[in-house]
């Protein structure tokens, strides 16, 4: 069976940005069960503990057919300085499933960096966990072809904070600093120098 996750930043008791983690579960179950009645909207069946109501937790909702079950966890980011760079050009990852292991097997190809940055057919797309957006000293660009469409990058390009462009491995020196983008992520929350970019 086919499960998925939502990733949610809850910020002192809130959860952020839920319309569009809304939007995304639904289209998700829309296209793997088609025929599932709808589910219940995440603002009415999400109940966030009231340990959680100060500070930073990552809500982990489990779906498939239905809405299965949210475990919420205390966020602390992991520092990322070094990324390097790997190749795929058949990884798919189109949908936030919880089988992450063509993800994972990517990851594994890090040697002594902190993150990978995938390149497929010769394009930039994300890390193992994150959207991605470079720096060229006026604007942040988001790669045109991400491996997963994801909730902060949504968020970003309709805020005009980034430019969705193609970006190839070549483009690289355009740029100064790559940062790292998710739903726990926030623009400029995580932030490398391209000098510290691996593998070219």
């Amino acid at each position: 069976m086919y499960r998925f996750i939502e990733t949610i930043k809850i910020q002192h008791g809130l959860p952020c940005k839920l319309p569009l983690h809304e939007d995304r579960l639904q289209r998700t179950r829309q296209h793997f069960f088609p025929d599932a009645p709808p589910a219940p909207a995440l603002a009415n069946w999400l109940q966030v503990p009231a340990h959680c109501k100060t500070g930073i937790y990552k809500c982990r909702v489990i779906y498939a057919r239905d809405l299965l079950h949210a475990e919420f966890l205390p966020y602390t980011p992991r520092p990322i300085h070094r990324l390097k760079l790997v190749a795929d050009d058949s990884v798919d990852y189109a949908w936030k499933c919880e089988n992450r292991s063509a993800l994972e097997r990517l990851y594994a190809q890090k040697s002594d960096c902190d993150e990978v940055l995938i390149v497929k057919n010769g394009f930039l797309t994300d890390s193992s966990y994150s959207n991605l957006a470079f720096y060229d000293g006026k604007a942040w660009y988001t790669p045109e072809m991400p491996l997963l469409q994801g909730i902060q990058r949504e968020w970003l390009l309709r805020e005009e904070q980034i430019i969705s462009t193609p970006i190839r491995i070549e483009d690289l020196n355009c740029f100064s600093q790559i940062a790292l983008i998710n739903a726990m992520l926030d623009l400029g929350d995580c932030v490398v120098d391209v000098a510290n970019v691996f593998g070219r």
